[in-house]
């Protein structure tokens, strides 16, 4: 019999979760040049957290310790059927937050909206 091993990662130890995911949303403000991307940043991370706690699967995410950033990206796929309605909800979020977000700092695009979104998930998901 072979022994297995399991990580675990509590609160950023293993894996630096929040800068990451900042870093990847300052990349993502590198298409707003004419803004400082301190305050993209933030924007985007207000729109994105009162957009989850708005959403359908708050408590689920909830109990499970997933975070509004982590829409941002995830697809959830691969998951427990517990995730499904999440898989689904989380295609609509993550655009709504950036067009929210690009709203609320005077930007009506939603190309430029879905570009950021590509930028954000490409560098968040690059590895380190």
């Amino acid at each position: 019999m072979s022994a297995g091993t399991t990580i675990f990662d509590l609160d950023d130890t293993l894996i630096v979760e929040e800068e990451v995911a900042r870093s990847s949303l300052r990349h993502a403000a590198g298409l707003l040049p004419d803004l400082d991307p301190r305050r993209v940043e933030e924007v985007v991370l207000d729109s994105a957290r009162r957009l989850w706690r708005a959403g359908p699967c708050r408590q689920l995410c909830w109990d499970l310790g997933i975070a509004s950033r982590e829409g941002l990206w995830s697809t959830f796929e691969g998951g427990h059927p517990v995730l499904d309605d999440l898989r689904r909800w989380a295609r609509r979020y993550r655009p709504a937050v950036w067009r929210q977000a690009l709203a609320a700092l005077g930007v009506e695009d939603p190309r430029l909206a879905g570009a950021m979104s590509d930028a954000y998930v490409e560098r968040r998901r690059r590895p380190r």
